[in-house]
């Protein structure tokens, strides 16, 4: 398996998954995390073997957002360099529509129940 510095990869059987990884960051999205998702999901996408794609993450949190730092570089940015990543932020989702795998996402979730009269 390819070494990734945002995200992990992992193949289990028949089900490939991809786990960000930025817990110091809450897992938020920059430029290098957008690449390595879309790398990765190209891969597996081309693995014939793998017939589920699971998203996790690593830390406490499974995304928060585009990260503010990377966010705070656009407006000193040129027209052309804003445009680019853009860009490449919209190609993160185009793979999740064209995806031929069942694709699903694990989250961590808590519910509070209360019992009423």
């Amino acid at each position: 398996m390819e070494k990734f510095t945002t995200i992990e990869i992992e193949k289990n059987g028949d089900t490939g998954s991809i786990i960000l990884s930025r817990p110091e960051k809450n897992n938020a999205l920059n430029d290098k995390m957008i690449e390595e998702i879309i790398h990765a999901m190209k891969r597996f996408d081309e693995d014939n073997d793998i017939r589920f794609l699971l998203f996790k993450a690593n830390g406490k949190f499974f995304c928060a957002g585009a990260d503010l730092n990377w966010m705070k570089n656009y407006p000193g940015k040129n027209y052309l360099l804003n445009y680019e990543d853009s860009l490449k932020l919209s190609r993160l989702f185009l793979p999740f529509i064209l995806q031929k795998k069942l694709l699903f996402a694990a989250f961590r979730v808590m519910y509070m129940v209360e019992e009423t009269d």
